[in-house]
């Protein structure tokens, strides 16, 4: 921002606070009939429905202009001119040019307490004065939402102070991003925690700034898990080292100072596994094309594997219901399926709930365009529970080996697809991207073959159509795991080309 345009925008601000304070002292000039009315009602002489509306006249102008001026003066702080090399761009945050980032629970307090003098000073007082039922209703689901935030805000209060500090400023694209984050608490031996380094688009309708934009997408996210912390000599502190390989063709960081139709945001996201409740903290990273960026860059992944979570194929296979059997004509077969007990309960628990929802919808509204309308999220919520079912129920993988062939199929039951190919080349397994979320990733297992055309096919397998490649195993949580797998399946393939066979005994 030029000197212009800063000192116009700060000639705004102080207008609008001036504006402000023309409020406030309307306010003030209400508080001499207030304390007269509270003195009325101490005697019996007015209703507290009276009185709400002299504490209205107090707090209507006084509150909302108090939290407008205070607003404004951190808007004026945060225009600052910073003057930078404009071929390192990330030099222009401070913060990003110390290789330090702090997290500061300031901006969430503020909040929380502005909600609680406008539901306190202006939502309660108007409730109390109309002596409507329907606002009285709506007073209350206010406060209770504002009771979920302020205690969502303390558990959170911890995550919200933690530190970062970056190896190398920036990371850099086709080359690495490592540090350490730093957490303003102890925890457990044996803690997992999360770490996710995530690429979020948006974009631009058109190339001006009054395009509409797109909400977020997530071009780019990897994971890894660490539950050996490095030692801290520091009380109240827990050290957690990362390290990632950024692909060559992610978009960088966009400047603030850049009109562009595409803005990219990288953001480091620490939190506890699979405990998405317990709070997160979230760093805004510099992430640039720089001298160092390589397309054939390679991480050292040995500095951060002796802190990260052992990951174990057989263990994880479990979760897919894996069985190892010996076939009768001497082949080995390994089955995996997305049988989950837990799931099944939880599924048909929250299905049950939805279709009485859309009954009673249908029941309660006479009107069927309303109830049709009222009733979509639950049949929503009807449509994917009954397809996870279903999937669950029918989705099933497999592997035979034999000393000639191997033979796969992965699928619902009556559409599955096969995949058959010989020893020389083994069929390669290998780990993908299954679905990125702002919040999660799942990845999933492919077996890649060339097809061998055996005109005796047995009538079963006729219905199912060849592949080059399928889908052995999906809705893997993390890339560790998924590539884990990966590697197991590619070792058990060589040892049944040798001759090894499994234990069946397991």
């Amino acid at each position: 921002m030029s000197a212009t345009q800063r000192f116009v925008a700060n000639a705004a601000i102080r207008l609008f606070q001036l504006f402000c304070a023309l409020f406030v002292l309307t306010g003030i000039v209400q508080i001499q009939p207030l304390l007269a009315a509270i003195a009325l009602r101490q005697s019996g002489d007015i209703s507290i429905s009276d009185l709400c509306w002299k504490i209205l006249a107090v707090t209507g102008p006084l509150i909302p202009s108090v939290v407008f001026i205070a607003a404004a003066e951190l808007l004026v702080r945060s225009i600052k001119s910073y003057k930078h090399d404009p071929a390192r761009p990330w030099l222009s945050n401070p913060m990003w040019a110390a290789k330090h980032i702090r997290l500061s629970n300031q901006r969430p307090t503020v909040a929380i307490l502005a909600g609680m003098l406008f539901y306190l000073g202006i939502a309660v007082p108007l409730v109390v004065a109309t002596e409507k039922t329907p606002f009285m209703v709506f007073g209350g689901i206010l406060g209770l939402l504002l009771f979920g935030f302020s205690r969502m805000f303390w558990l959170n209060r911890r995550w919200n102070t933690a530190e970062l500090r970056m190896a190398e400023v920036p990371g850099v694209i086709g080359g690495p991003f490592a540090g350490v984050a730093i957490l303003q608490q102890t925890f457990p031996a044996g803690t997992p925690f999360e770490i996710r380094l995530v690429c979020m688009e948006t974009y631009r309708s058109d190339g001006d700034d009054d395009g509409g934009a797109s909400p977020p997408r997530v071009a780019w996210s990897s994971t890894i898990y660490i539950d050996k912390p490095i030692p801290s000599n520091v009380p109240n502190q827990t050290w957690i080292p990362f390290s990632f390989a950024i692909p060559f063709g992610c978009h960088e960081s966009t400047d603030w100072t850049t009109k562009t139709d595409t803005t990219t945001n990288w953001n480091l996201v620490v939190k506890l596994k699979d405990t998405p409740s317990s709070g997160e903290a979230v760093f805004s990273v510099p992430v640039y094309r720089t001298a160092q960026s390589r397309p054939n860059f390679k991480l050292d992944e040995s500095l951060v594997a002796p802190f990260e979570v052992s990951v174990e194929a057989e263990s994880v296979l479990r979760r897919f219901n894996m069985r190892r059997l010996a076939l009768p004509d001497g082949r080995e077969q390994i089955t995996f399926s997305l049988w989950n007990g837990t799931t099944l309960k939880a599924g048909i628990g929250l299905g049950l709930a939805s279709v009485l929802s859309v009954f009673a919808c249908f029941w309660f509204i006479p009107n069927y365009v309303i109830a049709a309308f009222v009733a979509f999220i639950p049949s929503f919520i009807v449509f994917a529970v009954g397809y996870t079912l279903v999937e669950m129920l029918l989705w099933k993988s497999l592997i035979e080996l034999s000393a000639e062939e191997v033979h796969c199929e992965s699928g619902l039951a009556g559409f599955r697809r096969s995949l058959r190919t010989s020893r020389s080349p083994l069929p390669e397994a290998i780990s993908v991207i299954d679905y990125l979320h702002e919040k999660s990733e799942w990845y999933q297992v492919e077996i890649h073959a060339a097809v061998i055309d055996k005109p005796n096919r047995l009538e079963t397998d006729k219905a199912m159509h060849d592949a080059t490649s399928l889908i052995l195993l999906k809705r893997i949580n993390n890339r560790a795991e998924s590539e884990a797998i990966a590697e197991w399946l590619n070792s058990a393939a060589v040892l049944a080309a040798q001759g090894i066979r499994y234990d069946t005994k397991r």
